[in-house]
This record gives C-alpha cells, sequence and structure tokens, in this order.
C-alpha cells in the first residue's frame, strides 16, 4: 500500500509534540511493514529537500507565499470573522495558506498515493476534502481544551491561560465548523480511544460525523525503551512526562507530593516539559513552582529535554504520574509503559481502563490528589510491587491492546476500507465501524 502523510509537524526532521511523535512513530511502523510511505511536511520558508529516513520518503516544502490573502479576508462580509479572532487574525489566512501549500505540493510531487492521512489540526487538508484526488482519512489526536472544560463541567479557571476570552468562542466554532468539513468528506475519520469519541458526541458541530468514528489505538515503537534498567533499582522518584499546561494537571501531582513527603522523605518528583499557557497571571510553570513551595513539596520542574534523555528519566523513576483532567492517547503514558514502569493515571486519559485491567499500574479519578498519593506510594514503598506492574506495563505495549501489531492492523483495516468506498463511488461519508471500543 502506498500511504502519504500530510502533517506539518516533521519539519526540520523534528517533531513539535504528540502530534509530531505520532507522525514520526506510525510512518515508520508502516515502512517497517512493508508499506510505502511517504511524508509531505509544509513550513515557512522550509528549504525544499527530499530524504529517506527510516524507511520513510520525507518531502520538505516550504508555505506559498499568497499576495493579498490578509486584505482579501479584512473586506465587507469576512472582516467580521477578523474582528471575532481578535489577536488571531491571522490564524485564518494560515488555515487557506497552509491547505493550498500543502495541495500544490502534493500535485508538483506527481506521486501516486492510495490513501492520504492527516491530522485534523491545523485544518491543513481542506482543499483535500473538497477535490479528493484520493480518499482521505483524517486521524482527531484531542479535541480543543476550552471545549473539553465545558464538555467536562471544569472550572473555568483551567482554560483562562489557554485562551484569550475575546476570541475564545467564536475561535473554538471556527475551527469546529472546519474539523466537522473534513470529516464529512473524508472517507474515514480516526480517534484514538473511545474516550475523544465520547467526547465529541456532546458537540452538536460534529453530530454528522460521531457515527463514523473509528477506534485506532497508537502505538509506540519498544525498541528505544527496551533497554531501560530494572525498576527494582531505581530510588523513590516519580516523574511526569508532557507540556506543562492546564489540562496535564500537574498540580495534581504536586499536592500529592506534598502528601507524601512525610512517609517518603526522599521522594524526588519531577515534571518534564515545556510551559504552556498560565494560571493566575504566572506561566504555568513557575505557578506550579510556587504551589510546590507553599505545600513543601518536593518537586522541581525540568524543560527542554530531548527525547534521548527521556528514556533516562524513564529508567531512573520508579513510577510515572498522569493525572491529566483530559488526555486522549498521551505518548508520554506509553512511552513509560513501554520502558517497564507502573504508571499511575486518572480515568481521564483514553487507554486508563486498559492499563488497570492489565495490572499496569492504577487508576485514579481526575483532580483526586489524595487518591493519586495513595497510589504512588504502594509503588514508592515496594520496588517488587513496582516491578511486577513494570512487566504487566511493557507487555501491554509488546503483546497486548497497545502493541505495534494491533495497532497496524486496525489502522491498514481503515485504509483498505477507504480505498474500497472510494474506488466503488462511495465517496466521503462511509458507514462507521459501530460503538467505539478498543475491544
Amino acid at each position: 500500500m502506498r500511504i502519504l502523510f500530510v502533517e506539518q509537524q516533521y519539519a526540520g526532521g523534528q517533531h513539535w509534540d504528540g502530534v509530531g511523535t505520532f507522525t514520526i512513530d506510525v510512518t515508520r511502523q508502516l515502512a517497517r511493514a512493508g508499506h510505502e510511505v511517504h511524508v509531505l511536511s509544509c513550513v515557512q520558508w522550509q528549504q525544499p529537500r527530499d530524504e529517506t529516513i527510516e524507511g520513510v520518503h520525507v518531502h520538505f516544502r516550504g508555505e506559498l507565499r499568497v499576495r493579498g490573502l490578509q486584505r482579501l479576508l479584512r473586506q465587507p462580509g469576512l472582516s467580521d470573522v477578523h474582528s471575532w479572532l481578535s489577536v488571531r487574525d491571522a490564524e485564518l489566512s494560515y488555515f487557506l495558506r497552509l491547505s493550498l501549500s500543502n495541495y500544490v505540493e502534493y500535485r508538483r510531487l506527481g506521486i501516486d498515493v492510495d490513501v492520504i492521512e492527516a491530522s485534523t489540526y491545523p485544518r491543513s487538508t481542506l482543499l483535500f476534502a473538497l477535490f479528493q484526488p484520493r480518499p482521505l482519512v483524517l486521524t482527531a489526536h484531542s479535541a480543543g481544551w476550552p471545549l473539553l472544560v465545558r464538555l467536562l463541567g471544569l472550572p473555568d479557571t483551567l482554560a483562562a491561560g489557554e485562551e484569550t476570552a475575546n476570541y475564545l468562542t467564536p475561535f473554538v466554532k471556527v475551527l469546529n465548523a472546519l474539523t466537522a468539513f473534513q470529516g464529512r468528506r473524508a472517507a474515514a475519520f480516526t480517534v484514538p480511544a473511545p474516550l475523544l469519541a465520547r467526547a465529541y458526541v456532546h458537540e452538536p458541530v460534529y453530530s454528522s460525523i460521531v457515527d463514523r468514528i473509528k477506534v485506532v489505538p497508537y502505538a509506540v515503537s519498544p525498541e528505544p525503551w527496551s533497554q531501560t534498567p530494572d525498576v527494582r533499582s531505581t530510588g523513590r522518584l516519580v516523574v511526569q512526562v508532557g507540556r506543562l499546561e492546564a489540562r496535564k494537571a500537574g498540580e495534581v501531582l504536586v499536592d500529592a507530593a506534598a502528601r507524601l513527603v512525610t512517609e517518603f522523605p526522599d521522594l524526588e518528583v519531577v515534571l518534564i516539559g515545556d510551559s504552556y499557557g498560565t494560571r493566575d497571571g504566572l506561566p504555568y510553570d513557575q505557578w506550579l513552582r510556587e504551589r510546590a513551595t507553599e505545600r513543601g513539596a518536593p518537586c522541581r520542574v525540568v524543560a527542554g529535554v530531548a527525547r534521548e534523555e527521556v528514556i533516562s528519566w524513564y529508567g531512573r523513576a520508579r513510577v510515572v504520574a498522569l493525572p491529566s483532567w483530559f488526555d486522549s492517547f498521551p505518548f508520554a503514558g506509553l512511552e513509560a509503559l513501554a520502558a517497564g514502569r507502573p504508571l499511575v493515571c486518572s480515568n481521564g486519559v483514553g487507554y486508563a481502563e486498559l492499563v488497570a485491567a492489565a495490572g499496569a499500574g492504577a487508576v485514579v479519578g481526575v483532580g483526586d490528589d489524595a487518591a493519586l498519593a495513595q497510589q504512588l506510594g504502594r509503588y514508592l514503598e515496594d520496588p517488587e510491587a513496582a516491578a511486577q506492574a513494570g512487566s504487566a506495563a511493557r507487555a501491554l505495549t509488546t503483546e497486548g491492546k497497545l502493541s505495534v501489531g494491533e495497532s497496524l492492523d486496525r489502522r491498514v483495516a481503515v485504509y483498505q476500507e477507504a480505498i474500497a468506498s472510494f474506488a466503488h463511488g462511495a465517496g466521503a461519508g462511509g458507514p462507521g465501524s459501530g460503538s467505539p471500543t478498543l475491544g
């Protein structure tokens, strides 16, 4: 099968966040399975070049310069959109420019593929959805955080630092409408977990596509993580890896650490990731540091950590925490499991049920720092319990429901169904696969 991924987050061979990690991992997994895989990455001012990286043909291109587009979008009838978007008034033109760049560069490449895959953000395949040169498979990695705050009934303060109030609602409506348009025109629409599919059920703009959603879990290749030291050799170190932002609930881990420090005076808690957004008027990482100081929690924040260093941190950790308010399918947790570390996560994490069922860690309620402290304490106290859970964790990612084989089988099946539907003239909007479940 010949597959093209249209994904900006492969820029310069570097990935930006979970979407970039997904693209790198899944394209290499597909290439190792014998498929011909291409990636088109258009980024402003990027020098055009073609490289083959671990069997994946990566086409780096710049973005087209569309003269007068900003001026056009400020004309009567369109200017209201820009007043809605306020400080992001360049964002709409960016989406249109990126979509145009991707489509034009795809045509220039002249490669013959069977199926095209892209993420729903940043709406970079609008023209592919419109013209449908090949069956389009869209993957939604998450929903917008302000939307989730509303759907989950979380405190508004959690979203305050992520978006500016004067453009929040209109901007989210525009983005959701574009996603829904792409979803209706796509041959398939996938999400990594039922948790995310259920979130879409409650959003009216997705009503036309929600019954077509297919659940295709991610998986991490086990090789980089398989050489981590035995968890029995570790000290009482807890790590949390991922962007430091409101949805990751770093403050819940800080509060749990404050509860644990009396029982474990040698406890060390490290939150690893770059800071995004603000809380109470402070950069999020600074807010976390001040909270830790106020509560006497033995926590520190480490930013700018390369992927290789993350492997080292997992190798030193006794247990990994993921207390997120909502996290559809975070790679950080998958990597922790592959490294043979017990994972204590909230029930707001997309694979929480699988972790609990496999005995690969423990699941607590969102925002429950007391329960989080209790479950972390089990593994901090007992290295043998940590080793047993770590073994189950690794098995879950090598031969269980979070394995590469399971993930690729589901993804290839989606591609085959999309191709067949497209070839028989069914076009976009084929039937879904029933109730979303990981099996």
